[in-house]
């Protein structure tokens, strides 16, 4: 009982001390305001075309599929 009431004085202590802190801050100032006028618009812009894009990577085009390196495996 000893040991279990100098815990809790301890834990109460420590509330004594953070009530001395002023906490009228708005804790949502620290985050960074986004006005929404300055955001981009939505704007629906084609993309590129299949036939394109193997042009552009034919080495890596492989029915279908790009090939890319081996991420998992022996060497991960």
């Amino acid at each position: 009982m000893a040991t279990l009431k100098k815990q809790v004085d301890e834990i109460v202590g420590y509330f004594d001390i953070l009530s001395k802190y002023d906490d009228s801050e708005n804790p949502y100032d620290a985050y960074p305001s986004t006005d929404a006028e300055k955001l981009r618009e939505d704007e629906i812009v084609p993309g590129l075309e299949m036939k394109d894009v193997k042009k552009i990577n034919e080495a890596e085009f492989m029915d279908g599929y790009f090939q890319v390196p081996k991420v998992l495996g022996e060497g991960a």
